[in-house]
């Protein structure tokens, strides 16, 4: 079994796996490193944040490194409602926020989603290319998600994507809250990755 890791930032990776041995073993079109695990063979990408990084990353590994499943990780936002449910989510379906032609198309072209056998169905992922300040929505909110797992379930892998929340919207300062909460994100992403990896 190999696993492909898809992160956003550096410092996301170097937080939640940096206590393992890494090497790195290329530099284009985006860092990878294999990642020491007792359990089955790992290479992770440091992709960039957005949709478009995380396609073509988690495409990426999977074209060149013939991983047999794709595991996501990183922070995110939510409405308080799911945080109280769980600071850390390993996320049941994702809904790619950006994509709506249901105006000219129909109901069945709104909001594409992705559902994950290895997830929560109760923890709903929301990503968009934006940082979320509202929402209609109850559930966590990133940058990455739905790319990664669209791109998996084009390819027939198995994903598994694991949130940690940094803010929670519509409770005061979100910028604030993201730099303030975001090491411990990062410590709870670790403990949570412990399962996968």
């Amino acid at each position: 079994m190999k696993k492909g890791i898809v992160i956003a930032m550096k410092e996301e990776f170097q937080k939640v796996l940096g206590e393992r041995k890494i090497a790195k073993i290329s530099e284009t079109p985006f860092p990878v490193y294999s990642v020491e695990s007792g359990v089955c063979e790992i290479v992770a990408a440091v992709c960039g944040i957005g949709k478009v990084n995380a396609a073509a990353g988690t495409a990426y590994l999977i074209d060149a490194y013939k991983v047999d499943e794709i595991v996501n990780f990183g922070v995110c936002g939510a409405t308080k409602a799911a945080f109280l449910r769980g600071e850390t989510a390993v996320i049941g379906t994702v809904v790619e926020r950006d994509f709506d032609l249901s105006a000219g198309l129909g109901p069945e072209w709104k909001s594409p989603r992705v559902t994950l056998a290895t997830g929560d169905p109760e923890a709903v992922l929301y990503t968009a290319d934006v940082f979320t300040t509202t929402s209609e929505y109850d559930g966590y909110f990133d940058m990455e998600g739905y790319a990664v797992a669209r791109v998996a379930e084009i390819y027939g892998k198995k994903c598994t994507l694991i949130k940690s929340v940094t803010d929670i919207i519509d409770s005061g300062v979100q910028t604030e809250q993201f730099i303030c909460n975001y090491d411990r994100a990062c410590s709870l992403l670790h403990d949570a990755l412990a399962g996968h990896i």
